[in-house]
């Protein structure tokens, strides 16, 4: 299982009261070829990655399973706010990505807990959890240094929810992708090529 954490200003999460006074979540739990905030892991870290981001395609969500899908508050299964079988949490896959509906439970806990951060704004972030296939990522070092995982398969949709969207991800779920030790090897033979080659060029010009 993945986690993948938004930026603020695409992911922004918000309460709805209808007119029978029924409390709801919405929000955005992802957004196509856009990159997610800067993320790391204690493994990105010790392979030499400090800071890398997601994109997620357009089309990763094509033929993922939603069906036992929930939504929590902070990726905490203690605090379930809905579910897919029973229709309290919902979703739509348009061309931006994945906007979804959470009915929670009317309990003071949740108003106090959820609600009133998020009306406060002090919550303003969602994130979800996913799998992805096999095959179904690469990952590119760009110009600036700043290494990107591009999503392209995604399989399986199990979480989704509002978040305090914590810093450091003291996980290695994101990266254990063999794609993501292929990038590694691959860029370690790349650096050593390049050394090997500056080494000769300055013997050749005395250096």
């Amino acid at each position: 299982m993945e986690k993948t954490f938004l930026p603020q200003e695409l992911s922004e999460v918000r309460t709805l009261q209808d007119e029978e006074g029924v409390r709801r979540i919405e929000g955005l739990a992802i957004v196509f070829d856009s990159p997610s905030r800067i993320m790391r892991t204690l493994k990105s870290v010790s392979r030499g990655v400090n800071n890398f981001q997601e994109v997620i395609d357009k089309n990763a969500l094509d033929g993922a399973d939603f069906s036992n899908a929930i939504s929590c508050w902070n990726h905490n299964v203690d605090y379930i706010l809905g579910s897919v079988r029973n229709g309290t949490a919902t979703y739509e896959i348009d061309q931006t990505g994945m906007p979804y509906k959470t009915l929670p439970p009317d309990t003071q806990l949740i108003r106090d807990m959820v609600f009133a951060p998020i009306d406060r704004r002090d919550v303003t972030g969602s994130s979800f959890v996913f799998n992805i296939a096999p095959d179904g990522d690469y990952w590119e070092r760009g110009s600036n240094g700043l290494v990107t995982r591009y999503v392209k398969k995604i399989t399986v949709i199990s979480e989704w929810g509002p978040v305090s969207r914590p810093a450091f991800l003291d996980t290695t779920t994101e990266v254990v992708s063999r794609s993501f030790d292929d990038f590694i090897a691959t860029f370690q033979q790349e650096e050593k090529s390049y050394n090997a080659q500056l080494a000769k060029m300055r013997l050749a010009i005395g250096l």
